[in-house]
């Protein structure tokens, strides 16, 4: 068997004057792996290759991206940004869906309701009032309402009235029953051993609502609630 000879060397020998260019897969190189193909499959061919484009690409390398915004149009003076393959619409202030078909509705807020009454009977208690967003709800991804669902106020209706502390005279032993269900106050006294009263004492000494807040003692003559002394 002779030499092999190389293609070159072939061309030199054979006719060295003249060029010869014959394809060969020995001296081939793979056109792919500089990936010619912007958005498809290169696929090597015999001194070249070829692109299978992707969806929505056209162009010998793929290279040009097919207008998608051209068949289609966006409703309601929306704006068509054209994608691969696809294309999204962005719509003006007021609409939305896929093709800003949709109007949406922002929430309003209804009239006010009554004020609750007052949460407390005397001194500063608190009332509300509520709204609702339903004038018109919000729909289609509508805004909500701005502001307050709930207003608050305070409110007294009559100033809180108090029973006063007695004062416990010497020698004496003064015990109170404080009634949170009647708010009534129920005292009795009584004197040390060894003492007495130096004037007539009550069984019990109350105070609350059914005095008006003040002791069953208190009179013009006795205007502090002054209790009998133990001597």
């Amino acid at each position: 068997m002779g030499n092999i000879l190389s293609w070159k060397d072939f061309e030199e020998l054979v006719a060295p004057d003249i060029f010869i260019d014959v394809p060969s897969d020995c001296d081939d190189t793979n056109e792919c792996d500089s990936n010619p193909c912007l958005n498809g499959n290169c696929t090597d061919e015999l001194k070249g290759f070829s692109c299978q484009c992707f969806y929505g690409f056209y162009g010998d390398n793929c290279e040009n991206n097919i207008d998608d915004c051209g068949n289609h149009a966006c409703d309601n003076n929306g704006t068509c940004i054209d994608g691969a393959a696809s294309y999204d619409c962005e719509c003006q202030p007021g609409f939305t869906g896929q093709l800003c078909e949709i109007k949406t509705v922002d929430g309003e807020w209804g009239d006010w309701g009554n004020w609750s009454s007052c949460s407390l009977t005397c001194g500063n208690g608190m009332m509300t009032r509520m709204r609702n967003c339903n004038s018109p709800t919000p729909d289609n991804g509508g805004s909500y309402c701005i502001g307050n669902h709930t207003e608050y106020e305070t409110c007294m209706d009559e100033e809180c009235l108090f029973c006063t502390k007695l004062l416990e005279p010497e020698n004496t032993f003064l015990f109170c029953d404080n009634d949170t269900v009647t708010d009534t106050i129920n005292c009795t006294l009584s004197c040390c051993p060894g003492f007495e009263f130096d004037h007539d004492s009550k069984d019990f000494y109350l105070c609350g609502p059914d005095t008006l807040h003040q002791w069953d003692i208190q009179t013009v003559e006795n205007p502090l609630a002054r209790l009998p002394s133990c001597t």
